[in-house]
């Protein structure tokens, strides 16, 4: 009988060992730094840094800021057409944010986004992002706006837009 204890106490020592193992592999699988998820497209005008909550919204930045071609994720390199990705489907789960840059071909520009940060109850996003110049790339020849569009969780309703060209390391 005594040996039937110490087994029932060893199985769940066992039980309570793998479980525990289990939820420290799963919480450091969840707190695993992701890839921020932004696109970037060129445009002919420069825009506010805004919260974007809707399809008709991105649909007018579009038309009167005339961009047509493809933007880029820089998550993984695909290129996606702006309003096709951007649809009311997307507007359903998520919002977005948009942060304008100038540039030119007259200098090297550096631009990124280098993290966003919520608040605990997740109604405020802090984007932290760089944009700086660095040396002389030629004569100036022409000039245009990348538009950087940052995916935001729907429950946001206000942006920080933060420069931080602290350090130029692209995460």
């Amino acid at each position: 009988m005594e040996n039937k204890g110490i087994a029932k106490n060893s199985i769940v020592t066992i039980v309570v060992i793998i479980i525990f193992i289990i939820g420290i592999i799963f919480f450091v699988f969840l707190n695993k730094d992701k890839k921020i998820e932004y696109f970037i497209v060129k445009a002919s005008k420069s825009s506010e840094n805004i919260l974007i909550e809707d399809y008709s919204t991105i649909s007018k930045i579009c038309k009167n800021n005339s961009i047509n071609e493809k933007m880029e994720n820089k998550a993984n390199f695909e290129k996606h057409n702006v309003l096709d990705y951007f649809n009311e489907d997307y507007f359903k789960e998520k919002k977005l944010a948009l942060i304008s840059v100038y540039e030119d071909n007259s200098k090297f520009y550096i631009y990124f986004i280098k993290d966003v940060v919520y608040n605990k109850d997740k109604t405020e996003a802090t984007i932290k992002y760089t944009y700086k110049t660095d040396g002389a790339a030629g004569i100036f020849k022409s000039s245009w706006y990348n538009y950087m569009f940052v995916e935001l969780n729907k429950s946001v309703e206000k942006v920080v837009f933060q420069l931080d060209n602290e350090n130029t390391e692209n995460k």
